[in-house]
């Protein structure tokens, strides 16, 4: 298998999409291609979730992403289907009683919706979209024992600062925090201190296809489910926490896990620490500012989140300017062989998110001259 082979995909009007720029999944690194003929030359496709051969590459994926972000020993790593996954089990097991959510997209709503499915006293904290928490945290309401923060919201590209999360957590010390970083990985450190429960997906940053979710729990937010558990709280069963650990210590899975993405993550997760982190995040700090700089003087588009403090790194959302035809240029970029995304929920119809991909600079002159003046990207794949 060649990068060849992962260039182009059918689009939905039957063209060949040559270039995805969508959020995620995203573009799929080519590096994965060789990965991928890897693990068939080596049956990792075939082997038992219950074999040596399978704990050594779990373990693989764990020490890469323990070794990329600096996680203490005394945290663990859950492999479970996706993002929404690793968030119904913090939902499950980490809320108490009252959970405070804030909340200003489509996706980190998503968690607060789920706890009150679960019939937990979950506390909404919204912002439009589009916008987002900025100065004083708000203090939790009386009784809180989990608060949600989404760091980077896919559906808007807003973010939340780590600034703000800190401050939040130095208000609050009491409350065990959740972060959705979905939108995030591998960009960005991740601080233990911080936040007691991260969770992320690898169709996006990771350049790989969907398939894979991956919690990363810390100590104390392990003791707080375990708490719950004795206490009589239904904390779930296959996805909960305390179950998943019992499994993972033995670098191993409760139930048949999908092999092959952990294989792959843990090769992704290499490159990435070859790297390093600290040489991401300035790289995509810097597209970044490319992108926005460029919205700045574009005649047909400006960003779509208005204040710069809350502009995020990976997904930028991108306005048409009045009088621009909206679908000849989507026409246009869509013949060219782009693949772009429209949002999620409310910000489908107020505007458009897309995606950067590994080895391209993202500006205008990626795209064929009849639409040059149309790029619109995102996420970045260092």
């Amino acid at each position: 298998m060649t990068e060849n082979n992962l260039k182009a995909f059918p689009g939905s009007s039957g063209n060949m999409i040559t270039k995805n720029f969508n959020v995620g999944p995203s573009h799929v690194d080519p590096d994965v291609a060789n990965d991928i003929q890897q693990a068939i030359d080596q049956g990792i496709l075939s082997i038992s979730h219950r074999s040596e051969r399978f704990y050594q590459l779990y373990a693989k994926a764990r020490t890469e992403i323990f070794k990329y972000f600096s996680l203490p020993a005394d945290w663990q790593i859950y492999f479970v289907g996706s993002g929404s996954d690793a968030m119904e089990s913090a939902c499950r097991g980490l809320i108490e009683k009252r959970s405070f959510h804030h909340v200003n997209g489509n996706f980190s709503e998503r968690a607060y919706k789920f706890a009150g499915m679960i019939k937990k006293d979950a506390v909404l904290n919204k912002r439009d979209e589009l916008s987002g928490f900025t100065g004083e945290p708000d203090a939790a309401p009386e009784g809180t024992d989990c608060a949600f923060f989404c760091k980077t919201e896919t559906a808007t590209g807003v973010a939340t600062s780590w600034d703000y999360i800190k401050a939040f957590r130095d208000k609050n010390p009491g409350v065990t925090i959740v972060c959705d970083v979905v939108s995030v990985v591998p960009t960005e450190p991740l601080d233990p201190n911080m936040c007691d429960y991260y969770f992320f997906s690898v169709q996006k940053g990771c350049g790989m296809s969907a398939g894979l979710g991956v919690a990363l729990c810390s100590l104390q937010a392990l003791e707080k489910c375990k708490r719950l558990s004795e206490a009589g709280y239904d904390v779930g069963a296959n996805r909960a926490l305390i179950t998943m650990d019992e499994f993972a210590k033995k670098d191993a899975t409760l139930d048949t896990p999908n092999v092959l993405q952990i294989f792959l993550l843990g090769k992704v997760f290499e490159r990435f620490n070859q790297k390093g982190l600290v040489a991401i995040e300035s790289e995509t700090r810097a597209k970044a500012k490319q992108i926005y700089d460029w919205l700045e003087t574009s005649e047909y588009f400006y960003a779509g989140v208005s204040d710069p403090a809350l502009r995020a790194n990976t997904a930028v959302s991108v306005k048409f300017k009045d009088g621009v035809e909206e679908e000849a240029v989507l026409k246009a970029v869509t013949e060219a062989g782009f693949e772009t995304g429209l949002g999620y929920g409310a910000a489908l119809q107020t505007g458009y998110i897309f995606a950067q991909r590994r080895g391209n600079d993202p500006c205008a002159d990626l795209l064929p001259s009849s639409v040059a003046p149309h790029a619109h990207l995102t996420r970045t794949l260092p």
